[in-house]
């Protein structure tokens, strides 16, 4: 009795020690955060062009046009290049649409000289946002410099904004803040709260605040999945569009969605650039109220033509609502994202409430930046995972029932879930092999053959049936997607070469992996928000629950790690090999991997590492895992603030 005394005593102790350390953490992050907000003063908008030319400038006048992304115009900034000490003077000259001179004034060419830049100080004036002022640099110089142009002569420039709505943010950051202090304290006082629902309250909110903190299209190939999924929205199930030049699949869209990736602070309206960079916050509440017009513009659909429409379901009925109500299209865009996370949160749930044991493992890999920026986004990734976590999660609730594996309803289930993954990337199917798993070897007969070979037809001929009907032309060579007309090439040269594919394999996972677990553990899918601190928080996090986790009720025998082992193998074999033909076979190397194309493999790595523990065991050393995911969650979604509304 005493000593059961003393262990509560002890426990409620502990808890108050963790949430108040919980609390401290989110705190010094929302200070950071806070006082680097006070200290952003300025934006720098850049207008990308095509191809810029040299022009040698001495004294001559260049005419050019300024659109003014925000009322809070600061300065204007034009790139050059010189050898010389140069001398003299530029006047800057701004006329207004009737053609009147609103602004003259000539500055010494050594007062506006900084670093690479000539910078104009235009404080002293106030220009209307987003409408066109034409304007004439003169120059008087004793010496040439060179500026770039583009084919229309307008010069390369950058216009310095003011940070206005900043209170906006911190009211944001705010909200978010008192957020994660609230689940710090209800998940700290209560221990006994299912795993399933801290799951599925966390993947929620980090969602709902990624939807909005995550500039248009910046996940991973969000622009198509989000064009693919509005064209199919507009009833166009299959893409009849194609471009036979650039050789890729294409959809007439309105030009106000595919001008979402421009509310960043550069403007680059080649086709090939589709995500957008750091926000213009101004820009992104300008539209929330924008509405669509009717002109249309032509967009790739490259890679995501060619993917089953059931991919796009949630999208599609979300956006579909979004159409209804005539709502902006970043609304639109939001409410796709929400679709694909309402989805991704659902089956998360499932996963963990189905499967008997390793449900630290799956909360922990839902809530890692890559899959809450997938599960927040358009991608169709998100679907794909969460069907092959049900997939895992229920073959594993099968053994654990011992039950039969051929009833209608285990069969009719795991041939939906086939379907579905083979609908999105057919490799994935190789985790039927999980079945393999149900029973031990001297059980295996003619049945367990049957209805792998079985599922996995039902996969493949999923997949050839949407070929079939579904995509009109294929990408020429070397346009990203694996073509089909000398696919036997590549086939045959792996046969005839197999140790030197097999070498291209390893070369690039030992030149790769460090990259790979960054992006998979921290969400940075493209390398450009990249958080070292976040890739070891979810890292270590990921590590210590699997370590923990208790494998005793279903893992007891080797050839079961045997058979995990072999579908890591095939898989990463089979990935690679898609990747290897979607470039020439003397490329030399795998082209568009991915750290997000293993993570349906990291849920196999936990349940290797895991233990033969008791449960009694795992659920004491796993009471603060909650805590440990809140101060990771907003560390992630700090992080979002501060790479894409604070640079």
């Amino acid at each position: 009795m005493i000593k059961q005394k003393y262990k509560n005593i002890k426990f409620k102790y502990t808890s108050i020690m963790f949430i108040v350390v919980g609390i401290l953490c989110i705190l010094f992050c929302y200070i950071e955060l806070y006082s680097k907000l006070e200290k952003k003063q300025y934006y720098t908008y850049t207008e990308i062009s095509q191809e810029y030319y040299d022009k040698v400038i001495e004294k001559d006048t260049i005419s050019s046009n300024i659109i003014p992304k925000t009322s809070a115009l600061n300065g204007y900034a034009i790139p050059y290049k010189s050898t010389n000490y140069i001398l003299g003077s530029i006047k800057f000259e701004i006329f207004n649409n009737n053609n009147e001179e609103i602004y003259n004034k000539e500055y010494n060419f050594r007062d506006v000289v900084t670093d690479e830049n000539l910078f104009f100080d235009l404080s002293d004036i106030e220009l209307i946002k987003n409408q066109k002022y034409k304007f004439n640099l003169v120059f008087n110089l004793d010496n040439s410099i060179i500026v770039n142009v583009d084919e229309n002569n307008n010069i390369e420039n950058k216009q310095i904004l003011g940070f206005e709505n900043k209170g906006v943010l911190k009211i944001i950051i705010s909200i978010i803040t008192l957020g994660f202090i609230s689940l710090v304290v209800i998940f700290g006082l209560n221990n006994n709260m299912e795993i399933e629902k801290i799951c599925v309250v966390l993947v929620l909110i980090s969602g709902l605040c990624t939807i909005i903190l995550l500039p248009p299209f910046t996940a991973p190939d969000e622009a198509r999945h989000f064009y693919r999924a509005y064209d199919i929205a507009q009833g166009n199930i299959i893409t009849d569009e194609f471009d036979g030049e650039l050789g890729i699949s294409v959809a007439n869209i309105p030009k106000e969605i595919s001008q979402l990736k421009y509310i960043g602070i550069e403007k680059n309206e080649s086709m090939y650039v589709e995500h957008s960079s750091p926000i213009i916050l101004d820009s992104l509440i300008d539209e929330f109220v924008r509405k669509i017009e009717g002109e249309t513009e032509t967009v790739s659909l490259n890679a995501t033509s060619i993917i089953n429409p059931i991919a796009y379901l949630p999208q599609v009925i979300f956006i579909k609502i979004g159409m209804l109500l005539k709502v902006s299209p970043l609304i639109i865009l939001y409410l796709s994202r929400l679709g694909n996370l309402i989805v991704w949160a659902l089956s998360v749930y499932m996963s963990i409430k189905l499967i008997p044991q390793f449900k630290w493992i799956f909360t922990v890999i839902a809530l890692m930046p890559s899959m809450v920026i997938l599960g927040s986004s358009c991608s169709t990734d998100s679907l794909l995972i969460a069907s092959i976590l049900l997939l895992i999660s229920y073959i594993f609730y099968i053994k654990s029932k011992k039950s039969t594996l051929y009833t209608k309803k285990n069969i009719a289930i795991l041939i939906l879930l086939t379907i579905l993954i083979s609908a999105i990337k057919l490799p994935y199917i190789i985790f039927l092999l999980l079945i393999l798993i149900i029973d031990k070897p001297r059980n295996w007969g003619l049945k367990e053959v049957l209805c792998i070979i079985g599922m996995l037809a039902v996969g493949i001929i999923t997949y050839k049936i949407w070929s079939i009907l579904g995509v009109r032309e294929l990408p020429n060579e070397g346009s990203g997607i694996p073509t089909t007309n000398n696919i036997k090439e590549y086939i045959v040269f792996v046969i005839n070469n197999p140790f030197e594919f097999i070498q291209l394999i390893i070369s690039n996972l030992r030149q790769e992996i460090i990259p790979y677990i960054i992006q998979i553990f921290s969400g940075s899918a493209w390398n450009y928000s990249s958080d070292s601190l976040l890739a070891i928080i979810n890292f270590v996090m990921f590590i210590i629950v699997s370590v923990k986790s208790s494998n005793l009720l279903i893992i007891n025998e080797k050839y079961e790690k045997i058979i995990f082992l072999n579908i890591i193998g095939i898989l990463y074999l089979s990935i690679c090999f898609a990747l290897f033909t979607a470039k020439p076979i003397n490329f030399g190397s795998l082209w568009g991997m991915q750290g997000r194309y293993i993570i349906p493999i990291i849920p196999i790595i936990g349940i290797i590492l895991s233990s033969n523990r008791n449960n009694y065991e795992e659920s004491n050393s796993m009471k603060y895992i909650p805590i440990l995911l809140i101060i990771s969650s907003i560390v992630f979604i700090f992080n979002l603030i501060n790479c894409n509304f604070m640079v």
